[in-house]
């Protein structure tokens, strides 16, 4: 399995999970409600740190390399990297 493979896996695990608990029945407890806070923002958490470890596709790093140039005003670095995006996608 591929390593985008394994983030993706992870990431619909969480996604399911995450369903799971916000589908729970409620239960007239204080501790129930408080639990399943907590357990849903855990899991978005290990979300949001699971998506920031995924490496970048070569097109996600264009994109980018490209709002950092455009960021920094280096717009003939920008044009080339737009150029460059362009010409794979034809």
């Amino acid at each position: 399995m591929a390593d985008d493979e394994k983030f993706e896996r992870a990431l619909k695990i969480l996604s399911a999970s995450r369903q799971r608990i916000e589908t729970l029945d409620p239960v007239d407890a204080e501790e129930f409600h408080a639990e399943r806070e907590r357990s849903v923002e855990a899991l978005d958490e290990l979300a949001h740190q699971i998506s920031g470890r995924k490496p970048l596709s070569e097109r996600e790093q264009i994109e980018k390399k490209l709002e950092e140039a455009i960021t920094e005003e280096s717009f003939e670095q920008a044009a080339q990297l737009r150029l460059r995006d362009l010409s794979d996608t034809e």
